[in-house]
C-alpha cells in the first residue's frame, strides 16, 4: 500500500517478485497506480475525464475484484467527484456516531432507556449538549 516512491530495497524487490509471480496482481497494481494520480488533479473536467478512462482501464482488465468499483463509481459519479474537489467531508461525523461503540454499550442492556442515556452520555462526551435537552 506504500507509496513506491517511498519503498526500501528489500520492499522493492518483494514487490517486483509478487508483480513477476501473477499477472492479475500485476494488473490490480497498475489499476492502484493510476488511481492513484487522480489526487493530483484539481480541476472537475480533468478528474472527470480521467476517472472515465481509469473506469475503461478496469473494465479492460477484466479482473473480477474491479467489477464493483465501475458498479460503485457509475452510481456515485458526482458524489465522488465532488470528494475529489470539495475540502469538507462527513468525517467528523461519522467519527461521533461510532456504531461500534453503540454495540458495545447495549451489549446486555434490556431496557432501551438506559441504551438511550448511554448514547447521550457518549454524545455528551464527544462535545455535543444533546443530555440536558433530551433527559
Amino acid at each position: 500500500m506504500k507509496n513506491p516512491d517511498t519503498l526500501t530495497e528489500s520492499e522493492r524487490i518483494k514487490l517486483l517478485e509478487i508483480l513477476r509471480i501473477s499477472d492479475d496482481l500485476r494488473r490490480a497494481y497498475i489499476l492502484r497506480l493510476a488511481f492513484r494520480k487522480i489526487f493530483k488533479i484539481y480541476s472537475i473536467p480533468n478528474i472527470e475525464r480521467y476517472i472515465q478512462l481509469w473506469l475503461k482501464a478496469v473494465e479492460s482488465s477484466h479482473l473480477p475484484e474491479f467489477s464493483n468499483f465501475k458498479v460503485f463509481f457509475i452510481s456515485w459519479f458526482p458524489q465522488i467527484i465532488n470528494a475529489f474537489v470539495l475540502s469538507y467531508s462527513n468525517g467528523f461525523t461519522e467519527g461521533c456516531n461510532n456504531i461500534k461503540v453503540l454495540e458495545r454499550m447495549s451489549y446486555g442492556l434490556s431496557h432501551f432507556e438506559r441504551f438511550r442515556v448511554g448514547i447521550l452520555l457518549l454524545s455528551q462526551k464527544n462535545s455535543t449538549s444533546y443530555l440536558d435537552s433530551w433527559c
